[in-house]
C-alpha cells in the first residue's frame, strides 16, 4: 500500500513539473512574434531558425539528432527574411536545420516564393532540399519539378530528375537544370525542349535568360520556327528580336531554301541574314546551288550578294557560274557575276567555258531594260533591275557576258566583246569583233549567231563583213569564203557546207581523186555555196554568173592566195580552260 502511494506522488510531481514547461513553450511562441531581426543572428553570424507560430509544439529526444522541436498545425517559422509555413515540421536547434511536411510554402523578401510537399532547410546556408510538386515563383518566372536543391540566398536551384521553367509564355523543360534567380541565366541539358508562340526548340544543352530572352546553344540543337528550321551546335538566339547568331556549322531550311555555313547571322522575323565559311545555299524552287565563302541576304528587297570563291550551279539547265563576286535579286531572278567570272554549260560529252569581265543572268522579258540602261549611261551596273519586279510566267534565262569575252570548248572556241546566251533556244549571239573557231575553221563577222546542240555547233550565222577561213594544214594554203552574210552548217564538229550571199568571194584549193592539191580556184558572185568533206572544200556552186580563175599549184600568184581582209587569228584562240581566267 505504501508502495503505490509513493509511486502516485512521484508521478504527480513529474506531471506538475512538465505542464509549466509546455506552457512556457507556448508563451515563447507568442513572444517570438515580437522578435526583431537582430535577435535571430547567432554569435557565429549564422541565421537562426525562429518559430513564429504553431498549434502544438512537442520536444522530442532523438538519438541521432539530439532534441528536436516538433511543430504541428498552422506552422510558421522565420530565418532572417525567409518565412516558411507548413502543416508540420521538425526543428533541430543545435544544427539549425528544419524538416517541413505538407503544403510547404516559402516567402523571401516579397519577390520570391516557393511551394513543395517536403522541404529540408539549413538556416546556416539557406539551402533547401525540396521534394514532391516543387514550384519556385520569381518575378514572373515559375520553376516546376519534383526534386530540387535550392538556395534561398543565392536563388540558385538545381534539379536532376526533370523539371521545367515557365516565363512569359515560354516553357523550358529538361532532365537537368540549374536555375539562377539573380542573373536570370539558367542552364539546361539532356532532352531540353523549349516551346513558345514563335518557336519550338530541341537541344542537348543550352542556357536561357528569362530577362533578355537570350538562348545560348552549347550542343546539338534544332529550332522550329514559323518559316524556318535551324540546326546548329553552338550559337545564340533571342526570342524577342528573332535574331540568331551561330558560330559552328549550321543548317537553316525554309520552304524555298536551305542554307549551310560555318557561321550564320539570321533574323527569323525579317528572313534576312548573312553567312560565312563554306556557305551552301540551295534554292528548292529554282533548283540552284550557290557555294561561296561569304553571303548576305535581304528578304525585304530580295537582294543577296556572295563574295569569295563563288560557284553557282543550275541543276536543271546544267550550267555553272564561277566568280569572286555574285549579286542576286530573288524577286526578278536577276544575277550579276563580276571579278573573274566563268560560265560553264555542261553536257554528257562536252562542256563549254565562257569568261568575261561581267556576266548577267536575267529573264528574257528584262533584256530590254539592260539595253536601255547601257544606252543611258554606258555603265554595266544594271541598277534598274535591282528594283522589285512582278512575277513573270517566263522563267527562261538570258545570259549576257560583257567585255573581253572568251569561249572554250572541245568543239568550239571564240572571242568577242559581248555575248548573249539564250536558254530558250540554246543560241549564242556574239557581238563586237567576234571570232569563232571550230576544228580547223575560223569564222568572223560583225555579229555571229551560234546554234548549239549538246554544246556542239550545228549552225553558224555570220552577219555583215563575214569571213570563213579553212586551214588546209599546209603553209599559206587557206580555203576562204567572204561576203555580206554567211550561213555555215556543221555535223560532228565539222563544217559540211556554207552559203554566202552578198558580194560573195571565195578561194579554195582543188584536189584530184587521190586528194592531192592540183590548184587554186578563185571566184566571186552574188551568191555561192561551198561543200566540204573531211574539213576540205570539195565542191563550189555558183547561183549567178560567176567571175573567177583557176591557177595550177606551181603558178599561183602570191597576190591571189588571200582575199582582202584575210587574217588568221589563231593567237587569239583560247587553247585551254586555264587560259580563260588569266588576268
Amino acid at each position: 500500500m505504501l508502495f503505490y502511494r509513493t509511486f502516485f506522488l512521484s508521478f504527480l510531481f513529474i506531471l506538475l513539473s512538465v505542464v509549466p514547461s509546455l506552457a512556457q513553450k507556448k508563451d515563447s511562441l507568442a513572444r517570438q512574434n515580437q522578435l526583431v531581426k537582430k535577435d535571430s543572428i547567432t554569435e557565429n553570424g549564422k541565421t537562426k531558425i525562429q518559430i513564429e507560430k504553431s498549434d502544438d509544439l512537442i520536444a522530442i529526444k532523438n538519438n541521432k539528432e539530439g532534441y528536436l522541436n516538433k511543430l504541428v498545425g498552422d506552422v510558421q517559422v522565420r530565418s532572417d527574411d525567409i518565412i516558411m509555413t507548413c502543416d508540420s515540421a521538425y526543428i533541430n536547434d543545435t544544427e539549425n536545420k528544419l524538416k517541413a511536411f505538407g503544403n510547404v510554402e516559402i516567402f523571401k523578401g516579397g519577390t520570391t516564393s516557393a511551394k513543395a510537399n517536403y522541404v529540408e532547410y539549413s538556416g546556416n546556408t539557406a539551402q533547401a532540399v525540396m521534394k514532391d510538386n516543387v514550384q519556385i515563383f520569381d518575378k514572373g518566372s515559375q520553376l516546376i519539378t519534383d526534386d530540387l536543391v535550392y538556395n534561398l540566398k543565392s536563388k540558385i536551384g538545381i534539379y536532376t530528375n526533370g523539371g521545367q521553367l515557365i516565363s512569359d509564355g515560354t516553357t523550358v523543360s529538361s532532365d537537368y537544370g540549374k536555375y539562377n534567380g539573380r542573373s536570370k541565366q539558367s542552364y539546361f541539358r539532356d532532352n531540353v525542349f523549349i516551346t513558345s508562340t514563335e518557336t519550338d526548340i530541341e537541344s542537348k544543352e543550352l542556357t536561357y535568360n528569362t530577362d533578355s530572352k537570350d538562348i545560348v546553344f552549347l550542343d546539338q540543337s534544332t529550332i522550329y520556327g514559323k518559316d524556318a528550321v535551324i540546326e546548329t551546335k553552338r550559337g545564340k538566339y533571342n526570342e524577342t528580336t528573332g535574331i540568331a547568331i551561330f558560330s559552328e556549322r549550321t543548317n537553316v531550311e525554309n520552304s524555298e531554301q536551305i542554307i549551310k555555313a560555318d557561321k550564320i547571322k539570321y533574323n527569323q522575323k525579317t528572313g534576312s541574314g548573312s553567312a560565312r565559311g563554306r556557305v551552301i545555299i540551295i534554292d528548292k524552287k529554282e533548283h540552284t546551288i550557290l557555294y561561296t565563302e561569304a553571303a548576305n541576304y535581304n528578304k525585304e528587297t530580295g537582294y543577296g550578294i556572295a563574295i569569295g570563291e563563288v560557284r553557282y550551279v543550275d541543276t536543271v539547265q546544267r550550267m555553272e557560274m564561277l566568280a569572286n563576286r555574285v549579286e542576286y535579286n530573288e524577286y526578278n531572278k536577276f544575277l550579276v557575276a563580276s571579278e573573274n567570272p566563268l560560265l560553264i554549260t555542261v553536257t554528257d560529252n562536252d562542256s563549254v567555258f565562257i569568261a568575261s569581265d561581267t556576266m548577267v543572268a536575267v529573264r528574257s522579258i528584262d533584256v530590254d531594260k539592260i539595253s536601255a540602261r547601257m544606252a543611258l549611261d554606258n555603265k554595266s551596273t544594271y541598277k534598274l533591275l535591282y528594283q522589285k519586279q512582278p512575277e513573270a510566267v517566263d522563267d527562261k534565262k538570258v545570259i549576257v557576258c560583257d567585255k573581253n569575252v572568251k569561249v572554250y570548248g572541245d568543239s568550239m572556241q571564240a572571242v568577242c566583246d559581248s555575248l548573249v546566251y539564250m536558254q530558250a533556244d540554246s543560241m549564242f549571239r556574239l557581238y563586237k569583233k567576234p571570232v569563232v573557231w571550230s576544228s580547223n575553221q575560223q569564222a568572223e563577222g560583225d555579229t555571229i549567231f551560234l546554234y548549239m546542240t549538246n554544246n556542239k555547233v550545228q549552225k553558224t550565222e555570220l552577219r555583215t563583213n563575214s569571213f570563213i577561213i579553212n586551214d588546209t594544214q599546209y603553209p599559206k594554203m587557206y580555203n576562204q569564203i567572204k561576203g555580206k552574210d554567211i550561213d555555215a552548217f556543221f555535223e560532228n564538229n565539222e563544217i559540211q557546207n556554207a552559203i554566202v550571199t552578198g558580194n560573195a568571194e571565195s578561194i579554195y584549193y582543188a584536189t584530184n581523186d587521190e586528194d592531192q592539191f592540183i590548184g587554186l580556184n578563185k571566184a566571186e558572185g552574188a551568191k555561192i555555196k561551198m561543200l566540204f568533206k573531211e574539213k576540205q572544200v570539195k565542191r563550189i556552186i555558183f547561183y549567178t554568173q560567176p567571175k573567177g580563175a583557176f591557177y595550177p599549184m606551181e603558178k599561183i600568184p602570191e597576190s591571189d592566195r588571200f582575199l582582202e581582209g584575210f587574217k588568221w587569228k589563231d593567237a587569239l584562240r583560247p587553247k585551254s580552260r586555264a587560259e580563260l581566267r588569266r588576268p
